[in-house]
């Protein structure tokens, strides 16, 4: 039986990709946050109604909503890594051409789960994501769509599900979204719409709780709409180690594996690879989840089962965590402990079987808990891809009810 790429990360595109570039220096890394280092064009993304209806109903979304022609940039703006140090990352922009001085609504796109770094919406012209960007900049929205740390033009590593990391990525692309349009004299609306989809669903949580507490003062929450989220990591790593589980072994070994990898240069919870990686992987993954290697090269080398990639001692911490592994579960696991000052719509799919709606269910209690209004959409019975391919539309739907 041919083994199975979980969906979202199924389209990985082997791109020519300059990584780095010069980072202009700066006094105070806090002080230039936001600020942007280029913007340019995006030609094959300016496109007229007629295209973006086609460039939508290729892909499978309804072009009903298409009413403006779109203007894209690929962006670089300044951030800082998870050490605090001063770097670059990128994102991409889409403005509608709608024709008047008026205030457009600002919605924040935030992706899912991408082990290559050219497999991102700013630089790779086969992204889904682009067509998400598209289906709402062609509504009449402002939409941003950082690629995060560690991707895109980023040349530090992608620190996957960190859910700071995603705060400070996502809120600089945010002021540097803010710096474009007004170059190209267009105003946003400062309360912002944020969705996102899978690992972009756990960060539009984490940076929805930051927008509420204002750490950019000139932006504020407007709605929270996420996706297919990653909530409840505890529990979703003992789902995925269970003998019987209902995920996708395919999909929970290359999670865990990657969550391994990027958690550790964080954290430090083991030393040499060989104290959580079976042999011969120990020798391998860590390279392979170096962020230059896509899923079409990750895939094939990686045991189908995460038994098979985990050593017993290893899978045991997981199960019952400890220290640093403990405190970085405990931090993913928190970005849905808050009460938002706005209506929350998490969207997910019955049928999903690498972030099971349980994973949402688990985001539901945990807001409502704490006194926050919160609906569930369960968009049926599709897979993890499809649950995004569903929710779009949806989401539009409810943004224009929050915005027209």
């Amino acid at each position: 039986m041919e083994a199975r790429i979980p969906h979202h990360v199924r389209f990985a595109r082997t791109l020519a990709l300059a990584t780095t570039l010069a980072l202009p220096a700066c006094a105070d890394p806090a002080d230039s946050r936001g600020t942007l280092v280029s913007a340019d064009p995006i030609a094959d993304l300016d496109l007229n109604v007629e295209q973006i209806g086609q460039y939508l109903t290729e892909f499978g979304l309804d072009p009903a909503a298409a009413h403006y022609a779109v203007k894209t940039f690929q962006y670089v703006y300044r951030t800082v890594d998870t050490s605090g140090e001063p770097t670059i990352a990128s994102g991409l922009l889409a403005l509608p051409a709608t024709g008047d001085d008026r205030e457009l609504p600002l919605v924040t796109w935030l992706h899912g789960t991408r082990v290559y770094r050219g497999e991102v919406a700013s630089v790779d012209a086969n992204s889904d994501d682009r067509r998400f960007v598209m289906a709402f900049a062609s509504a009449g929205y402002a939409v941003t769509a950082p690629d995060y740390l560690g991707l895109g033009r980023s040349p530090v590593p992608h620190p996957w599900m960190d859910p700071g990391a995603a705060i400070t990525g996502s809120m600089d692309a945010l002021q540097a979204t803010l710096e474009i349009s007004a170059r190209e004299d267009r105003r946003l609306t400062r309360d912002v719409l944020v969705t996102g989809f899978s690992q972009g669903g756990n960060s539009a949580m984490a940076l929805g709780r930051a927008l509420q507490q204002r750490e950019n003062p000139d932006l504020a929450l407007g709605a929270l709409a996420p996706i297919g989220g990653g909530y409840g990591w505890s529990q979703w790593i003992k789902s995925a180690l269970a003998e019987e589980s209902a995920i996708i072994p395919e999909a929970a070994t290359i999670y865990l594996g990657y969550l391994t990898v990027a958690w550790n240069r964080l954290h430090h919870f083991y030393g040499a690879p060989s104290e959580a990686f079976r042999s011969p992987y120990d020798e391998t993954v860590e390279t392979l989840f170096d962020n230059d290697h896509t899923i079409e090269q990750i895939f094939p080398a990686m045991p189908v089962h995460p038994s098979d990639l985990l050593t017993a001692e290893f899978i045991a911490r997981l199960q019952q965590p400890t220290g640093e592994l403990a405190d970085a579960l405990a931090a993913a696991d928190a970005v849905c402990d808050w009460t938002p000052g706005v209506p929350v719509h998490l969207y997910a799919a019955g049928g999903d079987q690498e972030m099971p709606i349980a994973s949402t269910e688990h985001c539901r209690d945990a807001l409502e808990e704490r006194g926050a209004e919160v609906e569930v959409i369960d968009v049926g019975d599709f897979d993890h891809f499809g649950s995004a391919m569903e929710s779009v539309p949806r989401i539009l739907e409810l943004f224009d009810g929050l915005t027209r």
